[in-house]
């Protein structure tokens, strides 16, 4: 980084013990940006890259300290798309972690096939007598998905 634009990410940044915060530019995730010579890039980004090193092809710049207007070198890592899967799941930082009554569910979920309406429909086939398999054929599904909608193992309620 260049001395004009070390000026001004020095300038943007709240230097404390612990997180440097970035008040500059912010995206809606909070992640700092600054343009240099007319490309966005990430502040904490450019303060590893500055204070620590060049960054791996492919790889991320992630936070220890989770926060995202973080700048502090001593909080940065980098690492692969499975490293940072990685340290958000082992820390419960995943949407579906840190609040559960988020998480998609039934037909919402991005992967659903059945409608909810379906999946009642499936469990009053399958109590009137018909067999797991017709039942799959006929919703085009497979015959242990359809025994886990009627075991409550999948789609509990509907």
């Amino acid at each position: 980084m260049n001395r004009r634009v070390l000026q001004r990410f020095r300038k943007k940044v709240s230097f404390s013990d612990n997180c440097w915060e970035w008040i500059g530019a912010k995206t809606s995730a909070g992640y700092g940006q600054l343009n240099v010579n007319g490309i966005i890039v990430y502040a904490h980004r450019l303060s590893y890259e500055h204070y620590v090193g060049t960054i791996p092809n492919g790889y991320f710049v992630c936070h220890s300290c989770d926060n995202p207007t973080c700048v502090n070198p001593l909080h940065l890592f980098a690492g692969t798309s499975q490293d940072n899967s990685r340290d958000m799941a082992v820390k419960k930082r995943q949407v579906f972690q840190k609040h559960p009554e988020r998480a998609a569910h039934g037909e919402s979920h991005i992967f659903s096939k059945l409608s909810s309406l379906e999946v009642r429909n499936i469990r009053l086939i399958y109590d009137s007598g018909k067999t797991q398999q017709k039942i799959a054929h006929m919703f085009g599904i497979s015959q242990s998905q359809v025994s886990n909608i009627i075991r409550g193992v999948q789609r509990k309620h509907g």
